[in-house]
């Protein structure tokens, strides 16, 4: 997300158009003066206008519709990070050199330029969804007319399409959601979805992501009436709560997994102790008190506990590091895709070592298995020895 989201997006309150449909308010129109509030705020290192939409995109078969971010050229060295995985081509969203033929120029992500089948230096034709229901309006009256007067309405719908053709200037690589995208000039952003001149938001970036929330709460104040901040993290909540849910459950399995091990621990303790019977009997006719037969056993099962925690730490290591080449080995052998990208937005598989947790689970299963083996070692230390001496 850090890679392709600004840490904190400004922008103002819609309003509702006589259509019902939503609408930049005219004092949205105004972002120069909501960006020259935002850049005076402590801990901001760039701010940058942005339009977002959705657009068809077409390279001569199918068009396809793809999420599209409008930005400003001289604002690229502000969005380095998308940049900086540019695969092909270059981030020039400038009209420098531009084609005759093309209105400017899009940079696409990975996946989007797969679907149209382009690379650096073709063109596409976009294609603004806002007229769809003008578009089909005029064709249902198409249907109406007679044959002398179709002519004017096919004119009036060739007319509210208005195509943008576009060089592609760049491709550029990022995680699964984020290789969907395009991104385009400014202007022509504003031109296709109708801003009037305005935008959707304000991209902010701090120098600290994670304090984005006390960089917003200090911009609040600062920002004209209408406009409100809102973080990466409170944007993307639903994906967190999400995380934070299978980290929950991840707990729960990891406990319920070092329970069923503690419970095999103490099974085979009992058995030990049922195995060691006479021998149980033999020290303790020769003297051994309670206490001594029950640390016996005890030690034993600590043993057991502090051996499966240390070798399991060692074999859990192991696995993190080569988790993304077990995950390819695996995959090649099943011939099925495993912790798909198309599913978890992501082409590898992260980790990161917490030795808190680490500890916090090794210690736990450390003590269950020492409590798993008290109930066998107080049955070996109330054995009778007469009994266990006794011949069969």
């Amino acid at each position: 997300m850090l890679g392709f989201e600004p840490h904190i997006e400004v922008g103002a309150y819609p309003v509702l158009a006589e259509g019902g449909e939503e609408e930049l308010p005219e004092h949205g129109m105004d972002w120069f003066k909501a960006m020259e509030a935002a850049q005076t705020v402590d801990e901001v290192e760039g701010v940058f206008p942005f339009v977002e939409g959705l657009l068809f995109l077409d390279s001569g078969g199918d068009p396809h519709a793809a999420g599209v971010r409008a930005v400003r050229h001289e604002d690229r060295e502000k969005v380095e990070k998308l940049a900086g995985k540019i695969e092909e081509g270059s981030f020039d969203l400038s009209d420098v050199d531009l084609p005759e033929d093309c209105d400017g120029r899009i940079v696409l992500g990975l996946q989007a330029s797969n679907r149209l089948r382009v690379r650096a230096g073709d063109t596409v034709t976009a294609y603004a969804p806002n007229n769809v229901g003008e578009i089909v309006r005029a064709l249902r009256e198409l249907e109406e007319q007679p044959e002398e007067s179709r002519g004017d309405v096919m004119d009036e719908v060739e007319s509210m399409i208005l195509p943008f053709r576009l060089e592609v200037a760049g491709i550029f690589r990022g995680d699964f959601h984020y290789d969907q995208i395009a991104l385009l000039p400014l202007h022509i952003g504003q031109e296709i979805f109708e801003t009037r001149g305005g935008v959707n938001g304000l991209g902010v970036l701090t120098t600290d992501a994670y304090r984005a929330r006390e960089v917003a709460d200090a911009m609040q104040s600062k920002l004209p009436p209408g406009w409100f901040p809102q973080t990466w993290m409170e944007k993307h909540q639903l994906w967190f709560a999400t995380i934070r849910n299978e980290r929950d459950m991840m707990l729960v399995a990891l406990f319920m997994i070092v329970l069923v091990a503690a419970f095999s621990t103490m099974n085979t303790m009992i058995t030990v102790t049922v195995q060691k019977r006479r021998e149980i009997g033999v020290i303790t006719a020769l003297g051994s008190r309670v206490s001594q037969v029950l640390w016996i056993f005890l030690g034993q099962g600590m043993v057991v506990g502090m051996m499966g925690a240390l070798s399991g730490i060692g074999l859990g290591l192991f696995v993190i590091q080569f988790r993304n080449e077990i995950r390819s080995f695996f995959g090649e052998v099943f011939g099925r895709e495993i912790f798909s990208e198309a599913i978890y937005g992501i082409s590898a598989i992260p980790a990161k070592v917490l030795w808190s947790d680490i500890w916090t689970i090794a210690g736990g299963a450390f003590l269950l298995c020492s409590v798993a083996a008290l109930i066998p070692a107080f049955m070996a230390a109330r054995t009778d020895p007469a009994k266990a001496l006794r011949g069969d």
